[in-house]
């Protein structure tokens, strides 16, 4: 309970009532986020007056505000929901650079400039921001081109920025231009081999004649299986992905927050439980066709309260043969265990010589059977 009619006090000694004096003295709009005295939370408000007319003049004085309310983690939340790839995520940030919606929670009503000395991705994306433009900028530390594109909000005059990554917008494009060049192929290939039928008179069952047409087949062999292996060297993946490539927290974050927005995890009471856990390879070595002997650190962050009663540790449900032992036990909660385990994979030698195998090493939390997740996390 407070007294909404008192000033608005921004450094925290008294009440923030914005939501009831700016639209009475500014009229009707968007309120810059701010920590709700009584919602205990930042919230993005849009208020707008209400009058009182006078019986007898007709004169119009304000009687009040009606303010909508939302959460920034509302707006995160809707901005969340925009289909932009696997990858792709939205943001919006006033014009006096405060963030309204952001994957990172924690960045929510921060000042922008404070969080560009430590995030190199929100400073390269938010250095030029111009409504109805775009820009390409790559980041360093992941090694990935985004597409960046921005437009003002008109009601609020925030900016809207969507970021797109390179790589994943063109991977489709990519896989289809395959497609296409393998189908123009075979229409090229069996084309010519009809002309080359229909040039040198098979019909009249000359022996020139066919030997002709057995070279010119044999040449649209050669070429063909050329073409293949350039298809095979130029990309040995066969634009095939086995998931949601993660690079950085922001990745993270959108990743974590198509998980939680399924419709199945949404109906749950509970909420999955995450846990911070990184893993560090130290040596890979093939022992067999469908073996790998794997070598090296995992470790998890414990330090979260809400985390403190689940079980630490990992299992690696392909492993034949595992042993861990613990390392290293940190103060802040961290712990990290060295491991040495016999992995079994499935591995497709169809396109050899020119395949490539990938190597999976899948991580499941100790307490496989509750409600957990393991969300990756830097080296600790």
């Amino acid at each position: 309970m407070y007294d909404y009619t008192l000033p608005d006090v921004e450094d925290g000694t008294g009440p923030r009532t914005a939501w009831y004096h700016q639209p009475l003295d500014e009229g009707a709009g968007w309120i810059d986020p701010y920590f709700g005295t009584a919602s205990d939370t930042v919230l993005a408000v849009h208020a707008r007056p209400f009058y009182r007319a006078d019986e007898s003049s007709g004169e119009k004085t304000p009687a009040g505000a009606i303010a909508a309310v939302y959460s920034l983690d509302d707006v995160r939340d809707l901005v969340g929901s925009l289909d932009l790839g696997d990858a792709g995520y939205g943001f919006i940030i006033t014009e006096e650079g405060t963030v309204v919606a952001h994957p990172i929670r924690e960045y929510l009503g921060r000042d922008i400039k404070e969080l560009q000395e430590t995030d190199e991705t929100l400073r390269l994306i938010s250095r030029d921001m111009n409504p109805g433009e775009h820009q390409k900028i790559f980041v360093n530390h992941t090694g990935r081109t985004l597409w960046v594109f921005y437009e003002q909000i008109p009601s609020s005059n925030w900016t809207l920025g969507v970021v797109f990554v390179e790589d994943i917008i063109l991977e489709s494009i990519k896989t289809s231009q395959r497609h296409l060049l393998i189908h123009i192929a075979l229409a090229v290939m069996a084309f010519l081999f009809f002309l080359s039928i229909l040039i040198f008179r098979v019909d009249k069952d000359s022996s020139s004649s066919l030997w002709a047409v057995v070279i010119v087949f044999s040449i649209l062999c050669a070429l063909g299986t050329g073409f293949i292996w350039y298809l095979a060297l130029e990309d040995p993946s066969g634009g095939g992905s086995h998931g949601i490539d993660v690079f950085d927290k922001v990745g993270t974050e959108v990743a974590m927050h198509k998980l939680l927005q399924d419709p199945e995890v949404k109906q749950s009471t509970d909420q999955p439980t995450q846990i911070p856990t990184g893993i560090f390879l130290q040596s890979l070595r093939f022992s067999s066709a469908n073996n790998v002997i794997v070598t090296g650190y995992v470790w998890q962050d414990h330090s979260d309260s809400r985390t403190a009663n689940v079980s630490h540790g990992v299992i690696f449900p392909e492993a034949e043969q595992i042993k861990i032992e613990e390392a290293y036990k940190l103060d802040n909660g961290v712990t990290g265990w060295y491991f040495r385990a016999v992995l079994r994979q499935q591995f497709d030698y169809s396109k050899y010589p020119f395949d490539r195998e990938d190597v999976w090493v899948r991580l499941w939390p100790g307490e496989f059977y509750g409600n957990v997740i393991l969300t990756p996390t830097a080296f600790s």
